[in-house]
């Protein structure tokens, strides 16, 4: 099948190519997002999961300073070029902590979340970032970023930690692998999200096709 980032065939596909054995964790929800969006009848030898903790480095507090100016710019808001700390960052670990985010059910479970970075600023606001690696060119790169990546941030957006928090972005940061060296370099655009936004939407209906639930609050 080809290749398609298209949201009405991604839902068209999640239809006919449920899952078999859906896990209640983000990391399993993006890997089925993205096997539909690639090849919905070929078994992956690795999960997204795997991958991306083999591959992309874990997030240390030398990453606020370029984040920070990145989102600042973004905003238009100088105020946000200083006073984020760094409060988790996955070291790709299994003892790592896992968040959950008890009002997304999937098989009667809540779904767990290891999203990659999460920066807190002094005025309280949440910034949270999914990392992943990929030998493609930016310019590849869909405009609104991949559906797996969109899929695992909408689930980081329902974390018990944070539910309750006025301001929360959400942030991908994809990292090019020069297929040369092997070495990965940093990206020169990442893709900014508010927690309520338009484009959630199509994460929330595939999740329901992936066989999750979102409890009332």
């Amino acid at each position: 099948m080809q290749t398609t980032y298209d949201i009405r065939t991604l839902l068209s596909r999640a239809k006919n190519f449920p899952p078999h054995n859906p896990r209640s964790s983000a990391s399993s929800f993006g890997s089925w997002v993205f096997k539909i969006s690639h090849d919905p009848k070929r078994e992956f030898r690795q999960s997204q999961e795997q991958i991306r903790k083999s591959q992309s480095s874990p997030f240390v507090e030398g990453d606020i300073d370029v984040l920070s100016k990145l989102l600042a710019s973004e905003r238009n808001d100088k105020q946000l070029k200083t006073g984020w700390n760094l409060v988790y960052a996955d070291n790709g670990k299994d003892e790592d902590e896992s968040f959950v985010a008890s009002r997304l059910v999937v098989a009667g479970q809540a779904v767990k979340c290891r999203p990659d970075g999460v920066f807190r600023h002094s005025s309280g606001e949440i910034l949270i970032i999914e990392r992943k690696i990929t030998t493609k060119f930016e310019c590849e790169i869909p405009e609104q970023s991949y559906p797996n990546i969109r899929a695992q941030l909408w689930c980081y957006a329902w974390i018990d930690d944070w539910a309750n928090t006025p301001k929360v972005t959400l942030m991908d940061d994809i990292w090019r692998r020069n297929k040369t060296t092997g070495e990965p370099c940093p990206p020169k655009k990442r893709r900014f999200w508010e927690r309520d936004n338009e484009i959630w939407l199509d994460s929330e209906k595939l999740f329901k096709l992936y066989g999750g639930g979102i409890v009332s609050a």
